[in-house]
């Protein structure tokens, strides 16, 4: 009988590394923002060392699902949209940008990351006196938009897809940046990934791996499995995520079957049946943003916007075009900023009040 468990368990290891798919649970050494290393992983070629490296499981997870929070039909009135100033120029990086930027509100900063066409993340940061320099991450390079996220006070925890398919971490902590590090030698992504902090210290992941959402989340000082969210069923381009409420996160993905734009809402540790963004198709990847307990969603040249129990209210986002990801903030409680790429490779930048 042991023989037999041997052999069966050897198989579904071999499957799910066909799959692509490893689950994994790591105990992230440093992660207090000392500067450090941060992470137990590194840049080197993975190791048999069980306390630096996944341990693959026999089967990719289904995350927790259950019914809808409240009945699907929505009772409350539509909001009006923001009305967004004209768009002004960012000033230019060292290289040409590509992709989408995406932005992360920081101490009464906003950094603005983006994928340079020489394959690094750069980012500026922006305060009340205006824009600092441009700054370089060498030492991997990107296949896709970055991702970013501060669930500690002063932190910043930034996310890249490499060209060789697999996710990686960088973390800076006061005012210093450490080394990339794998956080799953296992799984190749297919898209950028998506990050947000539902809870103080918790860093909460979606990606995309074939046509499915996946998630996983780094819970104190260790990283859940990745799991598949089986409510957002069939989707393409990348994912966007956002936590409006503690506890609470709702990812936007794009269906495969007609681009649409999906709202998967997560609470009580469960992800709830998805809903359409009426209004709101996307070529490219979807972001989205939390103000005032409103949600706010762009896509491919559009807007949407919602109140709880609401109806989304959509139209055209003047100044941006379908082929050019957003990148969407809460700059504060009450002004939002947007940033998009424009043709020569550069960025600019409107705001509303909300």
């Amino acid at each position: 009988i042991r023989q037999r468990r041997i052999r069966f368990a050897a198989a579904a290891a071999a499957a799910l590394a066909v799959a692509g798919i490893g689950g994994w649970g790591i105990a992230s050494a440093g992660s207090s923002g000392s500067g450090g290393t941060g992470d137990s992983r590194g840049d080197t070629p993975p190791t048999t060392d069980p306390a630096t490296h996944a341990t693959p499981r026999a089967s990719t997870p289904a995350a927790p699902t259950a019914a809808a929070d409240a009945p699907q039909s929505r009772t409350g009135q539509p909001i009006a949209l923001p009305q967004w100033s004209a768009f002004q120029g960012v000033p230019a990086a060292g290289v040409p940008l590509t992709g989408g930027p995406r932005a992360l509100a920081v101490g009464g900063s906003t950094y603005v990351f983006a994928r340079g066409k020489d394959k690094n993340v750069w980012y500026v940061v922006r305060d009340a006196h205006g824009y600092g320099p441009w700054h370089k991450l060498t030492g991997i390079n990107v296949a896709d938009d970055p991702a970013a996220v501060s669930a500690r006070e002063g932190r910043v925890d930034l996310f890249a897809l490499g060209t060789d398919g697999l996710l990686y971490r960088r973390t800076m902590a006061g005012g210093r940046w450490n080394a990339w590090s794998q956080v799953d030698e296992r799984t190749h992504f297919d898209a950028a990934p998506a990050a947000a902090s539902s809870e103080p210290g918790r860093i909460d992941l979606v990606g995309r791996v074939g046509g499915d959402l996946v998630t996983a989340s780094l819970v104190g000082d260790r990283w859940n499995a990745w799991a598949v969210v089986p409510t957002a069923g069939r989707i393409t381009a990348a994912p966007a995520l956002v936590s409006r409420t503690p506890g609470s996160l709702d990812a936007f993905v794009v269906r495969k079957a007609d681009g649409a734009v999906l709202q998967l809402p997560y609470s009580a540790g469960a992800w709830r049946p998805s809903t359409v963004v009426q209004g709101l198709d996307a070529s490219s990847r979807p972001d989205a943003v939390a103000a005032g307990g409103r949600l706010y969603a762009f896509a491919s040249g559009g807007q949407a916007a919602a109140a709880p129990d609401a109806d989304w209210s959509a139209a055209p986002l003047p100044g941006t075009t379908a082929d050019r990801a957003i990148g969407a903030v809460a700059a504060s409680p009450h002004t939002l900023e947007i940033f998009t790429r424009t043709p020569g490779g550069t960025l600019s930048r409107a705001t509303a009040s909300v």
